[in-house]
């Protein structure tokens, strides 16, 4: 299977292995910008100087 999305990447298919990457990384960066809000909200000491 790699093999052959290996042949499909050198033969200018790039977006067939960047389509699932952008993917992850958007789902990776709505996870980490959740988990920092979620953090915010339940620290009480945040804000305060």
């Amino acid at each position: 299977m790699l093999s052959e999305s290996l042949r499909g990447i050198m033969a200018g298919y790039w977006w067939l292995a960047a389509a699932p990457g952008l993917g992850l990384m958007l789902v990776a960066l709505a996870v980490e910008c959740f988990g920092e809000a979620l953090r915010r909200a339940a620290d009480p000491s945040e804000g305060v100087a």
